[in-house]
């Protein structure tokens, strides 16, 4: 599940931060540190 959910982050960053908001604190970080990397990209 934890394998599965990362590899969802990395392709879904958005959607990964909702996803892991409902999980735990500790994912929200994660997904922040992705979405932060992600919105570098974006711009």
């Amino acid at each position: 599940m934890v394998a599965e959910l990362q590899g969802y982050l990395l392709t879904q960053p958005v959607a990964g931060v909702i996803l892991t908001g409902e999980f735990g604190v500790g994912k929200t970080a994660l997904a922040q540190h992705v979405l932060d990397n992600s919105a570098v990209l974006w711009k």
